[in-house]
């Protein structure tokens, strides 16, 4: 049996490869403009399992290729990056903290070879 969250990750998949999307019924219980207080439920089509959301999602229009890129713009000037000062101080913190584990490794591999050596000479 898979889990609830495979379900509705392969719900959303199935959702979203389906070419006739726009051309079936909505499952029963997830007819356009009903609303419930209810927490949502689970709707079985065709072996597919279904969430209010991602039927949802699937009746939703696509996007254009230009309303796309005018979208990853937008959120492209969202992004707030960092400035050089920050970029060299987390540089040297990434340096520093590969040199620590890099002598701590070196130190656990000797030791693991020095017994592994004196277990040898005991055979």
């Amino acid at each position: 049996m898979a889990s609830p969250a495979c379900l509705l990750m392969r719900a959303g998949l199935d959702a979203l490869a389906s070419s006739d999307i726009g051309n079936r019924k909505a499952p029963p219980g997830l007819e356009p403009g009903r609303r419930e207080t209810l927490p949502e439920r689970d709707v079985a089509e065709g072996g597919t399992i279904y969430t209010r959301e991602t039927w949802t999602m699937a009746d939703e229009k696509k996007t254009s290729p230009a309303e796309f890129l005018r979208q990853v713009q937008a959120e492209g000037r969202k992004v707030v990056w960092p400035t050089r000062e920050e970029t060299v101080r987390t540089a040297i913190f990434v340096f520093i903290l590969t040199l620590i584990l890099s002598l701590f490794f070196l130190g656990v591999d000797s030791l693991f070879s020095a017994v592994v050596r004196w277990l040898l000479t005991l055979a």
